[in-house]
């Protein structure tokens, strides 16, 4: 009777190492997938590019100078950031969690050798990956506007604070809803 156990080292993962995540990283491949990811891409591209272009064209029309035109776009495109991040991906976050429960898996995942706190980030970033590189895909826009509202960082950097702040407790209540 001389069996041996073999004895593994278990893989701890970091909570703060997020793209080492098993969870996040399974979301990142299911919901990153190309012909996925291209549609929601090409729609929020042409979206933000239609606000932009809509509200600078609208604004010269209308004899507003340049920064005027491109203030006008920043507002239509915050709230088209916010659709993004708040609805979308609280609802991604909040309906994922919902399935998962249905489905079993969270049983499945008490079981893997992972802290609480990673687990919570793997399906907080993980579940709304999509959204988030739609906002991404927003920023260019954002940036230009800004660039051309003449618009000091000091006034725009605290506000996308407060967004990104409030996104992450939107995902936090979706998370908690879901379960």
């Amino acid at each position: 009777m001389n069996t041996a156990i073999s004895l593994s080292p278990q893989i701890r993962h970091s909570p703060w190492k997020i793209w080492t995540n098993p969870i996040f990283r399974r979301y990142c491949q299911s919901r990153l997938r190309f012909h996925g990811l291209g549609v929601t891409l090409l729609i929020v591209v042409l979206i933000a590019g239609f606000i932009v272009g809509m509200c600078n064209s609208i604004s010269m029309r209308i004899e507003y100078g340049p920064a005027d035109a491109a203030r006008a776009g920043i507002f239509f495109l915050l709230i088209f950031q916010g659709v993004l991040l708040f609805v979308l991906g609280t609802a991604q976050v909040s309906g994922g969690m919902t399935a998962e429960r249905d489905e079993g898996v969270i049983d499945y995942q008490r079981l893997i050798p992972m802290t609480p706190l990673a687990k919570v980030f793997g399906y907080l970033f993980g579940l709304p990956v999509r959204e988030y590189v739609a906002f991404l895909a927003t920023l260019p826009f954002t940036a230009w506007s800004l660039w051309r509202a003449q618009i000091a960082w000091s006034t725009w950097l605290p506000l996308y604070a407060v967004v990104l702040t409030s996104t992450l407790l939107y995902h936090f209540t979706g998370l908690l809803t879901g379960t």
